[in-house]
């Protein structure tokens, strides 16, 4: 469906890198629904206090849904949580080395059967190109064999970014660089959805508690980046509405 007149304008009240992001995600490979790009002139429109708001409100929401793995009784969930321990005490060497946090989220997180597969994000503080070639060829690999063969699930969803690629993404933004934006469009719109991760997911794997220091520094990543906060709220908004339809089958 074409945007109509009064959400065109809508755009022109946006800063020129805002609108060059909205114009990047409903054209080409991947476009989003119109409603979808509704959704984010909205949310970057609103105040950055009502934006946090609504981050807090969602985050509680999702909160209801979380399961207690240890007291799981579903069999297929248990399987899949026996599975990542196993996985994370062979890989432990990595990821100590690399100073990795591990979350999970999605369907191991809120005890789903119907629809398991491995939801988890690997993040480290600063960028690390070593990690990055061990997790494409080695890790995602070893789960997605675990969450099709010793699983039985959908295999691994997981992915793996640096809160310094976040930072850098955010960076590029707020000095207007419009080329970055367009090139780098389906980055910027999966690491900033995924950031959600950060602030609801659960740590499985985070020596020092690292999970803390991540998600205060999303927190005040939240705060500076209207379009990080209306991405995170668009990937939260779909998840606690993805759950309530599964609650209610």
């Amino acid at each position: 469906m074409p945007f109509n007149e009064r959400e065109i304008q809508e755009w022109g009240i946006l800063p020129r890198i805002y609108q060059r992001y909205l114009k990047s995600l409903s054209q080409g490979p991947g476009y989003m629904e119109t409603k979808t790009v509704t959704r984010h002139v909205e949310l970057l429109l609103l105040p950055a206090a009502a934006r946090l708001g609504l981050i807090n409100d969602l985050s509680a929401r999702l909160k209801t849904f979380e399961i207690d793995h240890r007291r799981t009784k579903e069999p297929r969930v248990k399987t899949a949580w026996n599975a990542l321990e196993g996985f994370i005490d062979f890989n432990r060497g990595i990821l100590e080395k690399h100073d990795v946090t591990l979350f999970v989220y999605g369907s191991m997180q809120y005890g789903d059967p119907v629809n398991m597969d491995f939801d988890g994000l690997f993040i480290t503080q600063k960028r690390n190109k070593k990690f990055r070639y061990l997790y494409k060829n080695n890790l995602s690999p070893e789960l997605e064999y675990l969450f099709t063969r010793v699983v039985p699930g959908r295999g691994d969803g997981s992915s793996y970014f640096s809160l310094e690629d976040l930072a850098a993404r955010q960076q590029q933004i707020n000095r207007g660089n419009e080329k970055y934006v367009v090139k780098y469009r389906e980055f910027i719109e999966a690491e900033f959805t995924e950031a959600s991760v950060l602030l609801t997911g659960f740590p499985v794997y985070s020596p020092g508690n690292r999970a803390v220091l991540f998600k205060n520094r999303v927190w005040d990543m939240l705060g500076e980046s209207p379009l990080l906060a209306a991405e995170v709220i668009i990937g939260l908004e779909e998840t606690v509405q993805n759950r309530e339809k599964r609650r209610s089958r």
